[in-house]
């Protein structure tokens, strides 16, 4: 409650804090709350808005007007005339007379629709105006779709040093990139230009070099085919988000959750407005009907026992009878456009001779900890790793030797491996109760281990991850001074150690939440349990009991 009451802050001033100063009243910029609060504060202006007879607003129908629109303190007044604009005028006056309040003139703009009249007391927009992140004119909403691209460009160009695992990057494309547009899904679309243009930059980014800076002009390729990116991490995908289902997902998930919204009678008088153009099946508002079509095919293809949408029905919901949520939406419609993710002629291979288990071996790798060599050997059997997938029927750069599959022959067969297997297989059995004999795509088999087996999966990951550093220098450096890396088991021996210890703190935190907020007392349990997927030969014990 001291975010509410008795608060104190400190200002600093040339790096040195003055003491606390007691902060009486106000809430902070960013503060949850503060929306709660000035709703509560602003509730009684604008019901005496609404409630004068002589304000008429605008009308929407037969039945409706509106008057008025609000969050926190932003507020639009809908009007007919200067005379009508005056009495809301006074009336943000003497409110503001009572509670300390006071109307923003430089931020208060009039967009103005047919005949001006003279003298009005704020200026006239000659530009697009910004309400609540959406810019509009006296026509309507003004797309501001293609000024988010040109951002999330340059967003994606700040940050594409900066991360250094496809999973990074994709948590990047979707956090900071992609999500700027979520918002404006609710009034605006992307057309099939700005999904060819998103789509690109996204290629870019995840797939092309570093140091790539992105051009339009050029077309740039994937390291994995579309359906397999879509596909879930578990599944050998990425995760990404195909636009233009994800647009659909949107417009059923706003349809649906206005059909609850009305059913519980918890909606204002645009969202009665939108059910009476429904009804009459005469669409005015903006984006509409599009989402009246997209929610009648997916009742079609995923709830065709629901009442049809004449009816006015409740919104579908899922098997927890709550309203579906807009991820759910999302996973059915991707899943009835792509049946199953298709295998590259590696994969099949892999599976055909090798009689590896390429679904269940993309599940262990999901449990791996060490980031990047998780990373690796994930675009391992994903066949996604940059610069080697065309190298085929043509000489090894490195050993000179016929590649066939440049992933078994790089990471394998090569004979700059072959000259190292013995270190590497001394290096792993070392560190792991589990031994290997041969360095072979066997041994890379993570899938034949429990899965609460934590050493072998992220031990081989780790080495995967330094052969990979190791190959690329040979590969693709063109910086003579740089020196280049070699196989160290002092390395890998350290990055399994701080991993370790790196769980070590997440689980005593885990059991420090168990006791004080659960107040569960399975202490032992979970450190029996952490000891057993963790032990080795150099801490059969990593957390004493």
């Amino acid at each position: 409650m001291n975010l509410l009451k008795e608060t104190t802050n400190k200002i600093k001033i040339n790096d040195f804090l003055v003491g606390h100063i007691t902060v009486n009243r106000g809430t902070k910029q960013g503060d949850p709350l503060s929306p709660t609060i000035f709703a509560l504060v602003m509730e009684a202006l604008l019901i005496d808005i609404l409630k004068e007879i002589e304000i008429k607003g605008f009308k929407l129908s037969d039945q409706k007007r509106i008057k008025l629109t609000a969050f926190a303190d932003d507020m639009s007044t809908f009007n007919n005339s200067a005379e009508e604009l005056k009495l809301v005028l006074d009336k943000i006056n003497n409110y503001c007379l009572g509670t300390s309040s006071k109307l923003n003139q430089e931020k208060t703009v009039m967009i103005c629709i047919g005949n001006i009249p003279p003298n009005l007391p704020f200026k006239i927009s000659e530009a697009p105006e910004r309400y609540l992140g959406l810019n509009f004119t006296k026509v309507g909403l003004n797309s501001k779709i293609t000024s988010i691209i040109n951002s999330i460009k340059d967003s994606l160009n700040n940050w594409k040093s900066q991360a250094t695992t496809i999973r990074a990057k994709m948590t990047i494309v979707k956090t900071y990139a992609l999500s700027r547009l979520s918002y404006h899904q609710y009034l605006d679309s992307l057309n099939e230009s700005h999904i060819t243009e998103l789509n690109n930059i996204i290629k870019w980014f995840l797939f092309s070099a570093i140091k790539n800076t992105y051009t339009e002009e050029h077309k740039y390729r994937t390291l994995m085919t579309m359906d397999r990116a879509y596909g879930d991490w578990k599944e050998g995908g990425i995760k990404m988000w195909d636009l233009g289902i994800r647009q659909i997902a949107f417009k059923v998930w706003n349809m649906n959750r206005l059909l609850h919204i009305i059913k519980i009678k918890a909606c204002n008088i645009l969202q009665e407005w939108y059910m009476e153009q429904i009804s009459n099946s005469k669409y005015i508002s903006i984006g509409l009907r599009e989402m009246v079509d997209r929610w009648k095919d997916f009742r079609n293809n995923f709830a065709p026992q629901h009442n049809k949408l004449k009816s006015l029905p409740d919104c579908i919901k899922g098997q927890n009878k709550k309203p579906l949520q807009l991820k759910e939406i999302y996973n059915m419609l991707i899943t009835h456009k792509y049946k199953s993710i298709r295998k590259t002629d590696g994969q099949k291979n892999l599976i055909s001779i090798n009689n590896i288990n390429i679904p269940s071996i993309f599940q262990h790798i999901n449990h791996i900890s060490h980031q990047k060599g998780r990373n690796t050997l994930f675009r391992f059997f994903s066949r996604s790793l940059p610069g080697i997938n065309y190298e085929r029927n043509v000489p090894c750069k490195i050993c000179n030797n016929i590649i066939r599959d440049p992933y078994t022959h790089l990471f394998i067969d090569c004979m700059q491996v072959k000259e190292i297997e013995n270190i590497i297989i001394s290096t792993f059995n070392n560190l792991s109760f589990f031994k290997i004999r041969n360095w072979d795509l066997n041994s890379l088999d993570i899938s034949k281990t429990n899965k609460k087996e934590r050493i072998y999966p992220n031990l081989i990951g780790i080495i995967i991850h330094q052969l990979w550093r190791i190959i690329c220098h040979k590969l693709f450096n063109q910086d003579e001074s740089k020196t280049p890396p070699s196989f160290d088991p002092t390395l890998i021996e350290k990055e399994l150690t701080n991993l370790i210890k790196i769980e070590k703190f997440i689980l005593i935190k885990k059991i420090e939440r168990n006791e004080t907020i659960y107040k569960l007392n399975n202490r032992d349990q979970l450190i029996i349990n952490f000891n057993t997927s963790w032990h080795n030969p150099n801490t059969p014990n990593p957390i004493p009991l």
